[in-house]
């Protein structure tokens, strides 16, 4: 640490980073909050107001919910939740079918979220700027 007292900081503050990722992971509980207060803040405003890509994000969240079509996926520092084709109770051939699963180079396609340090980025990133319609903004140009 005397001889590069640089390089311990970094280190330092690496570790401390890392541990802090680890303790705020956000769990499925937090996300299915998060959705719930995010449509709560889209039923209060009117049609008109309202931003479409926000309430068709948040319709199709509370979709997969409700078909219990959600997974979640701890990476310890971070959770990846993700749709899936079927309910985990669903017991039909499709289901089980090892030919019919979903590929892995075609997941990306299917990540709803990923939470990381107490946030979820693509419901905060598809949230923002909620109550403004852009289709109303066109009309008047």
């Amino acid at each position: 640490m005397k001889k590069r007292p640089l390089k311990a900081s970094f280190v330092a503050s690496g570790v401390g980073l890392l541990v802090y990722a680890v303790k705020t992971n956000p769990k499925e509980h937090s996300f299915l909050d998060e959705v719930a207060a995010a449509s709560n803040d889209l039923l209060l405003l009117s049609d008109n107001v309202r931003n479409t890509k926000s309430g068709s994000h948040v319709q199709h969240l509370q979709w997969c919910i409700n078909k219990k079509l959600l997974r979640t996926l701890n990476l310890v520092v971070a959770t990846v939740v993700w749709e899936a084709d079927y309910d985990s109770n669903c017991d039909t051939y499709a289901a089980h079918c090892s030919y019919l699963q979903p590929r892995y180079a075609t997941f990306y396609e299917r990540i709803l979220d990923v939470g990381v340090m107490g946030h979820w980025l693509n419901l905060t990133l598809k949230m923002k700027d909620y109550d403004i319609n852009e289709a109303e903004w066109l009309e008047v140009q």
